[in-house]
């Protein structure tokens, strides 16, 4: 799958959740959110340099065990790290290196 199939996939999504209620966008993104504790990313990683800086909340990233991870408590934050991490996971490592900066 490219990037752009994997945005258009969460796009849809927000578009379809808007038109029934716009609550329902976010109970979708805290239902993503708990997805991260299926495979959360270890708490020896969880460390200041990967906190994601201008967050509200603790959320922590990183590449762990061949592919992205991510975790919070923050269950919204959770929802959008899902999002990001899974897009990335997606790609080809060297993909998502260059794809790194692009404005999502």
């Amino acid at each position: 799958m490219n990037l752009d199939s994997k945005l258009n996939e969460y796009k849809e999504n927000i578009e379809k959740l808007k038109a029934v209620e716009s609550l329902e966008v976010y109970r979708w993104l805290m239902s993503l959110g708990e997805k991260l504790n299926d495979d959360p990313l270890s708490s020896e990683k969880r460390i200041e340099k990967n906190k994601v800086k201008k967050c509200q909340f603790d959320l922590f990233v990183d590449y762990e065990d061949g592919k992205f991870k991510a975790w919070s408590k923050a269950m919204i934050a959770a929802g959008y790290a899902y999002v990001l991490i899974d897009i990335f996971n997606s790609l080809k490592i060297e993909d998502a290196k260059k794809n790194s900066s692009r404005r999502l």
